[in-house]
């Protein structure tokens, strides 16, 4: 779709402005209630690539990125004390994070500690091998990775059956 901004074009049939300028995604932003301890989780345990600056830390894995900000910081820099967490709400953002080998990081992550909720298992539906787990701050985890082409043709069915193939545990 191009246009000169502020130029009207047309859309499905619909005439519409084009905005001079584009709203661009910054990342999501976490306020947590420790940022020592989520930082040592993130960037020292799972190892996303991540510095501190003050009340907030960075991370970066590509093309994405997100912020952790003190919950503390963040309620008096807008004026609101931070709402409490209630363990019955809705999950409402998993952070995914691409690993090279779910199954080794899983390994790797209990040895130190860590408790997932789930083991690896196969999402062939969405090409995936995934492992579930908490951050500090009780937010979902979830550590990713591509199957490889044989884990695909092992775990999907012939594609004349029209039987779903149920998340797999490896």
């Amino acid at each position: 779709m191009g246009g000169t901004p502020g130029q009207p074009i047309g859309c499905g049939g619909v005439v519409r402005e084009v905005p001079a300028a584009r709203a661009k995604l910054h990342g999501p932003m976490f306020p947590v209630k420790d940022i020592e301890e989520s930082l040592r989780f993130y960037r020292d345990r799972i190892g996303v690539r991540g510095s501190a600056a003050g009340p907030w830390a960075e991370f970066h894995t590509g093309s994405a990125r997100w912020v952790l900000l003190d919950r503390g910081f963040w309620a008096k820099a807008v004026g609101r004390e931070p709402a409490a967490r209630r363990t019955s709400d809705p999950e409402r953002v998993v952070l995914a994070i691409q690993v090279r080998d779910v199954a080794a990081t899983h390994r790797r992550l209990t040895r130190l500690g860590l408790r997932f909720e789930s083991p690896p298992m196969d999402v062939p539906q969405m090409g995936n091998r995934v492992a579930l787990l908490r951050d500090p701050d009780g937010n979902r985890v979830e550590l990713t990775s591509l199957l490889t082409a044989e884990d695909l043709a092992r775990v999907r069915p012939a594609k004349s059956s029209k039987r779903r193939t149920p998340a797999r545990r490896v």
